[in-house]
């Protein structure tokens, strides 16, 4: 009787464990003006060297306004040997994408000219990825990836090749395992009410 009252009761704890967690999680917004924007409370980039362009450039993450810079996600070095630093997947701050908030992606100067100090805040020269022109194009969605080039020259268009960057980016799903703990409690829960209720008309005859 004890047992089943504790795996019941358990069930119940994991369900509502679960609308908590539901409840009070906040999803940002990236914002694309070519493609689709993104809702999510984490997102994955991966970067596609190499890149083009005479500009030594970082790809950041910046607030609607461009006041800050949220997360600094891939800057190329500055031999400008098209590569970028980190390689692989880079997973976003919970800082700026667990909030209600709406987030845009920046290209720009990654250092002062003409020395090697990184440019800490929003670059005095970028590109954004709610551009009209725009700067950010959209060149394919495959997998829940959208991949992206990007154009550095702003406003004038450039040369409109979108090789000076390549990145993609995905919004990672919530994992299953907590709504799965729920239903599994709620499952004993219910298989344990339904032997209770055996025993006792059991007991009753």
């Amino acid at each position: 009787m004890k047992s089943s009252a504790l795996t019941f009761g358990l069930g119940i704890i994991a369900a509502a464990g679960s609308v908590m967690i539901g409840a009070s999680a906040e999803a940002a917004t990236l914002l694309f003006a070519n493609g689709p924007s993104i809702t999510s409370d984490k997102f994955e980039f991966e970067f596609i060297p190499p890149t083009d362009g005479s500009i030594r450039s970082k790809l950041f993450v910046t607030d609607i306004g461009k006041t800050a810079v949220a997360q600094n996600l891939f800057t190329e070095p500055e031999s400008n040997n098209g590569t970028v630093t980190p390689g692989g997947i880079v997973e976003s701050d919970a800082s700026w994408a667990a909030t209600a908030g709406t987030y845009i992606l920046g290209w720009g100067n990654a250092y002062a000219p003409p020395g090697s100090t990184p440019v800490l805040g929003i670059p005095s020269y970028g590109v954004y990825s709610d551009d009209p022109l725009p700067n950010f194009k959209l060149i394919s969605s495959v997998g829940g990836w959208d991949t992206y080039g990007i154009e550095d020259i702003a406003l004038t268009g450039g040369d409109l090749d979108y090789n000076d960057g390549k990145f993609r980016v995905r919004a990672v799903p919530v994992p299953a395992i907590v709504p799965g703990i729920a239903l599994a409690g709620a499952f004993f829960g219910s298989k344990a009410l339904k032997r209770n209720k055996k025993n006792a008309e059991g007991s009753v005859a």
